[in-house]
């Protein structure tokens, strides 16, 4: 990843907050105005909800590689300075 790990999670709470921001908005328009038709605001919830589960899991892999590759490379570093 190109990105930090702080980056791509704060790109991920910027993604829920617009999702929620977004989703609230359109449940409003359609409980002030077209209460008597379906629930579509549904379409956009379930949709854009399956985007935003898929960019949190991705993220949370890349940051866990990460993680994991840094742990990895401070410990090896520090094995070769003890030699």
């Amino acid at each position: 990843m190109h990105k930090n790990s702080n980056a791509m999670r704060w790109g991920v709470r910027i993604h829920a907050l617009c999702y929620f921001a977004a989703n609230l908005i359109q449940v409003l328009v359609w409980w002030l105005f077209t209460p008597e038709l379906h629930f579509w605001p549904i379409w956009s919830i379930v949709g854009w909800g399956v985007g935003l589960v898929v960019h949190f899991w991705a993220v949370r892999a890349a940051v866990q590689k990460a993680d994991a590759s840094r742990l990895t490379a401070s410990t090896s570093s520090a094995g070769v300075r003890s030699l």
